[in-house]
């Protein structure tokens, strides 16, 4: 199950955003990540009032006590790498994913167990990124063209992460997961 909430934040919230992200980008608190041809950022100081206000939405779409974790933002460019995203499920803590679309030039859609969302700026879609399998469709960026994400990563009380940073899932079972994920959606995606 997936929810698109369109024109999310206000502008002075998305200014907020935008200030903060270019504060830690300056300061070089980033990873560049060219096998995703992606830059990322951890935006773990962000307002409270921001963290609450997605945290609400997603508690009330699913109606369980769910928590923001981790917040990350990533920026999609040719310059970082080729821009790329395949099938997979999320690890680590992201029970459900805000998946917020702050600022782009370039529409590449999301797919979520097959389906295309698109987003405009300013959009976001809630997932579950641990059940639902997701990806981007391949696609080129010219040199100018950007994507630019905010993943807000919650779980609930229960979710091992609460507990221990080891994740309980063992290397046989992400490989047998891989493996059923490439067999189901390799007609959709080059691996």
């Amino acid at each position: 199950m997936y929810k698109i909430i369109e024109n999310f934040f206000s502008k002075t919230e998305i200014d907020y955003l935008k200030d903060f992200i270019k504060e830690k980008e300056t300061l070089k608190l980033y990873n560049l990540r060219p096998d995703t041809g992606r830059l990322a950022i951890n935006l773990g100081s962000i307002k409270p009032e921001i963290i609450a206000k997605v945290q609400g939405v997603i508690q009330n779409i699913y109606g369980k006590d769910y928590e923001i974790k981790d917040v990350g933002f990533n920026r999609y460019k040719l310059e970082y790498g080729f821009p790329n995203l395949m099938p997979h499920l999320d690890d680590k803590k992201s029970q459900v994913v805000f998946d917020y679309q702050i600022e782009s030039n370039k529409k590449w859609n999301l797919l979520i167990e097959g389906k295309p969302i698109v987003l405009n700026d300013n959009d976001a879609v809630v997932f579950e990124g641990q059940k639902d399998v997701h990806w981007r469709d391949p696609v080129y960026f010219k040199s100018n063209e950007y994507l630019s994400m905010l993943n807000f990563n919650a779980v609930d009380k229960d979710h091992w992460s609460n507990f221990t940073n080891i994740d309980p899932t063992t290397p046989e079972e992400k490989l047998k997961n891989y493996i059923n994920i490439k067999n189901k959606w390799e007609n959709h995606y080059p691996f």
